[in-house]
């Protein structure tokens, strides 16, 4: 009756249960559990006050499987609306480079680069967003440099395994596997209240699912 009925509640009543489902959707991908998790992602986004943070739900739903095409359309749609979100910018120009759309990936990511120029996070990202574009002689290039220029930078000191990690990536390529979610660029910092598409006020952020559950 819950599912079937909730047109007929009033706006507090069809928040309060949107906000359940949130709850629910968020729990079930902390587990891993994406089918029910983009159930109640879809439930949510029924609500419009829920709307944008229940579909960037389902769009890090479609990353964390690998369907990396339908992830671009969701967040693509949501970058539409606010092209000045950084959440949305990192989600989406992830998404295009996984899904082989290196070309726009990389100029929508060097937004975020140009009004951070000082800040190493972004760079090191950006040399995550060439990895997983496959394009290895870049992120050489890009991390000896981030190296040069942050000597002692525990970001880019993350990049010490990169080559290691470079032929892990060759020989899964040869063995035909999709690319992994890289979670910290589709979940980037705390985004209580400032979810995708502007959820201000209802407390729920569609990115912390891996703390759900």
């Amino acid at each position: 009756m819950v599912f079937t009925c909730i047109s007929c509640l009033s706006a507090p009543d069809r928040e309060s249960i949107a906000a359940e489902y949130m709850i629910l959707a968020e729990g079930y991908a902390g587990l891993e559990k994406y089918d029910q998790a983009l159930f109640f992602y879809r439930k949510a986004a029924m609500e419009p006050s829920y709307k944008n943070a229940a579909e960037y739900g389902i769009g890090r739903i479609y990353a964390l499987t690998g369907n990396w095409k339908d992830a671009a359309k969701v967040f693509a749609s949501l970058y539409e609306m606010e092209p000045e979100n950084e959440i949305l910018i990192s989600s989406y120009a992830y998404a295009l480079a996984a899904s082989g759309d290196v070309d726009k990936a990389l100029p929508v990511y060097r937004v975020i680069m140009e009004k951070h120029p000082d800040d190493a996070r972004f760079a090191v990202d950006y040399v995550e967003l060439l990895f997983v574009a496959g394009l290895y002689d870049e992120v050489r290039q890009e991390t000896a440099a981030l190296e040069e220029r942050f000597p002692d930078n525990p970001e880019v000191a993350s990049l010490a395994d990169i080559e290691r990690r470079i032929d892990e990536a060759l020989k899964a390529r040869e063995e035909g596997k999709e690319p992994e979610a890289q979670d910290k660029i589709l979940s980037p910092g705390d985004t209580t209240g400032e979810t995708a598409g502007g959820t201000e006020g209802n407390g729920t952020s569609a990115v912390e699912g891996d703390t759900a559950g």
